[in-house]
C-alpha cells in the first residue's frame, strides 16, 4: 500500500512539473511573438540589436522597437529603428555602402556578396511593396493589363525616389496612357497622390 502511494504521489509530483514546464514554455512562447529577420554583409560586419551583437538570422524577440547598428571597418555605419508587432516577421535587409578608397570596389571584387546584395535590394523591394499594398488599396488591385499585355497598369521601384513605389504605366500612345489615368481615377483615386512613371517615356511634368 505504501509502495502505491509512493508512487501514485511521484507521478502526481511529475505530472505537476510537467504542467509547469508547459505553462512556463507557454508564457515564454507568447512574449516572444514576433521575429527580426537580419540579412546584412559584407560578412564580418558587426551588428547589434539594442546594444547585443547579433548573428544573419531569425531571431525572436517581443513585439516593439528595437534599434539595430552595423558597422565594419570601411564602409558607412548604418542605423535602423525597427517595430515589429505580435506574431509579425521583419525583414532587414543591409548591404553597407564603401567609404573608402579601399573597400570602393567591394561588391566588384567579391561576387558572393555582390549576389546577396542583389537578393537584399529584391527583398527589401518586396516588403517595401507589401507594406505600401497594406496601406493603400490601389496597389493591392495592380497590375492589371489589356491587348496581351501590350498595355498595363502596375507597381515598381521608383527611378526617382530611393526605396519607394511607383505606378508604372506602360502604353505606347498619349491618348492610350490618358485612358489608363483615367482608369485610376475611375476606381476613385487621384492619380496626383502616386508617383506615376511611363517606360519608354519621359513624363515631361517631372523633367529637371
Amino acid at each position: 500500500m505504501d509502495i502505491y502511494k509512493k508512487r501514485t504521489t511521484g507521478f502526481i509530483v511529475l505530472l505537476t512539473l510537467i504542467f509547469g514546464y508547459v505553462v512556463v514554455s507557454s508564457i515564454s512562447s507568447s512574449r516572444h511573438s514576433a521575429t527580426i529577420t537580419t540579412e546584412i554583409i559584407p560578412s564580418n560586419t558587426t551588428v547589434k540589436l539594442n546594444g547585443k551583437g547579433i548573428r544573419n538570422g531569425k531571431h525572436k524577440v517581443t513585439p516593439g522597437t528595437y534599434k539595430l547598428l552595423a558597422t565594419r571597418e570601411g564602409f558607412k555605419t548604418e542605423e535602423r529603428e525597427v517595430t515589429v508587432r505580435a506574431d509579425e516577421e521583419r525583414y532587414v535587409g543591409i548591404a553597407l555602402q564603401s567609404n573608402s578608397e579601399d573597400t570602393s570596389d567591394w561588391y566588384t571584387k567579391n561576387k558572393s556578396d555582390r549576389i546577396k546584395a542583389e537578393g537584399i535590394a529584391s527583398n527589401n523591394f518586396d516588403q517595401n511593396n507589401s507594406e505600401q499594398a497594406q496601406l493603400n488599396p490601389l496597389f493591392q488591385q495592380l497590375p492589371v493589363s489589356w491587348n496581351h499585355g501590350m498595355t498595363s497598369i502596375g507597381i515598381g521601384p521608383s527611378s526617382r525616389r530611393e526605396n519607394q513605389t511607383a505606378v508604372i504605366i506602360q502604353e505606347d500612345s498619349t491618348v492610350g496612357r490618358s485612358s489608363l489615368i483615367k482608369w485610376i481615377r475611375d476606381q476613385g483615386y487621384n492619380p496626383g497622390d502616386y508617383e506615376i512613371e511611363f517606360t519608354d517615356y519621359i513624363n515631361p511634368a517631372l523633367e529637371d
